[in-house]
């Protein structure tokens, strides 16, 4: 079946349960209806600001797809950085999926989806939840009728002030004691852990709608407008009659026949709001709806007899089409729970993730990550640590026209024999720094052509001592003027 009908079949089933529920309360009709209207508010609302941006239930399994490829590109791209091979890291992370994945938000269900309140019943879940995962766990999850205690509960606060909360919930637990095919004494009460935990999720239920209709609570119910229109229409025509009688029928219905009408209209009315698309209709104009609807065959309604009550034939038709088409629809010509039972069998199991399931799969992705910025890292590092390989030259092209002698370096010898000069050589070395200090300044001279040794200070000092006769008178001088400057 198509999503519209399973949310047609969904909003009449929770229709339902506030008739039903409130016929068990025995409160008003007004409530009744104010509270179906705000749960199908709801029901739009979430549509449209939650269910409408999640990931089709659809396209669930090419998302699921999607992450385990994501989650396997991760495990190679930690595999080729630990084996030491940047490249082949980068080529792999650089790699684009060859899934898509598709557009939307996924929906997350909460951890305590499945688990069970101490007292042992349902605990609520989230009434955000898209519509297949709603469908698919109806029979084990009271979602559906905690909002509905929610909404009976807002409307009883502003239509029946005499309704408690306690009659609401006791009503409610029954209810959902039918659902899951519980014999149900009507004498008996909960007890009172059992108690206290429904009422906590009714609770928590009434303040999720509150917060997602903006605290807008105010419905216009269109029983009063039944009652007043069909007085106008039957009133017998008088000298004081208003134009809009004047132009309904002449033949005065006696009071049976109005009472039967009133009572088919009102009924009508009460069906009106398992019909969603009938949700932003004015209630004066439901309420002409409902009067042509159930005019008795015997009695023809004068023409443009609407806009006398400021409601178009052209608005009246377009009702009448949505109406039309609801009836002809599953949830509108059988039960809502049948209707439901045959979206939950054509359907596939919702294959969202919890959680819990969500934070498992983060952690191990940021993990892979993690490992793998530090593989990158240990292998820049030992390839930085080891040294390159010395590069072998390449012999130019001078060198490899040259002699054979000249490809190897030569000895001092052989350079020696090529030059024709006289190089000092070891021995000769030697010998001049062995030499002995009493040699005249020509062997000094001389040898001081072929090699040159440094003199230490104290020989240069016992040298110009043993100098002649000259260098000291000049010595004894400077000392007596040395002498005679300090007396």
């Amino acid at each position: 079946m198509s999503e519209a009908v399973a949310r047609d079949a969904y909003c009449a089933y929770g229709v339902d349960l506030i008739r039903t529920a409130g016929l068990l309360l025995r409160t008003t009709p007004s409530t009744v209806y104010r509270a179906s209207v705000l749960f199908l508010r709801f029901e739009a609302s979430v549509e449209t600001h939650f269910r409408a941006q999640y990931i089709a239930a659809l396209d669930m399994p090419a998302y699921r797809n999607h992450l385990n490829e994501e989650l396997k590109r991760a495990q190679l791209q930690l595999l080729s950085a630990s084996t030491g091979s940047p490249s082949a890291a980068e080529k792999a992370r650089d790699a684009p999926g060859t899934l898509t994945p598709p557009p939307g938000v996924e929906y997350l269900v909460p951890n305590h989806g499945q688990l069970k309140m101490p007292s042992g019943i349902a605990p609520l879940v989230d009434l955000h939840a898209p519509l297949d995962y709603c469908i698919h766990h109806l029979p084990d999850q009271d979602d559906i009728v905690y909002l509905v205690a929610a909404c009976l509960l807002m409307a009883a606060k502003m239509e029946d002030p005499s309704t408690r909360i306690r009659a609401i919930v006791n009503i409610c637990m029954r209810l959902t004691a039918r659902r899951n095919r519980t014999p149900v004494n009507e004498q008996s009460k909960p007890s009172t852990p059992l108690y206290e935990d429904f009422k906590a999720c009714v609770v928590e239920a009434e303040e999720v709608v509150l917060h997602q209709l903006g605290f807008q609570t105010y419905v216009e119910a269109p029983y009063k407008y039944v009652l007043l229109y069909l007085q106008l229409l039957v009133e017998p025509v008088g000298a004081s009659a208003t134009t809009v009688t004047a132009t309904a029928t002449a033949t005065a219905r006696p009071p049976a026949a109005l009472t039967q009408w009133m009572i088919r209209a009102v009924q009508l009315i009460n069906d009106l709001p398992r019909c969603r698309r009938l949700l932003a209709v004015p209630a004066d104009a439901l309420a002409v709806f409902a009067i042509m609807q159930t005019c008795p065959s015997d009695l023809t309604l004068p023409d443009k007899w609407s806009t006398a009550f400021g409601i178009s034939e052209r608005l009246l038709k377009a009702i009448s089409y949505r109406y039309g088409v609801y009836r002809g629809s599953a949830a509108g010509n059988r039960r809502a729970e049948a209707a439901l039972s045959d979206v939950r069998a054509l359907s596939t199991v919702p294959l969202y993730r919890i959680v819990a399931e969500r934070d498992q799969y983060n952690t191990a992705m940021a993990q892979l990550s993690l490992a793998r910025e530090a593989a990158d890292a240990a292998a820049i590092h030992a390839v930085n640590s080891v040294s390159p390989p010395p590069q072998q030259q390449q012999p130019s092209r001078s060198q490899e026209t040259l002699p054979v002698s000249f490809a190897n370096p030569a000895s001092i010898e052989e350079l020696r024999d090529l030059i024709g000069a006289s190089f000092p050589s070891e021995d000769v070395r030697d010998a001049s720094r062995r030499r002995h200090r009493h040699n005249n300044d020509k062997d000094d001279d001389d040898d001081g052509e072929n090699i040159l040794v440094r003199k230490s200070k104290r020989e240069k000092r016992h040298h110009r001592h043993r100098r002649g006769g000259s260098r000291d008178a000049d010595g004894d001088s400077r000392r007596h003027r040395h002498h005679h400057h300090r007396k």
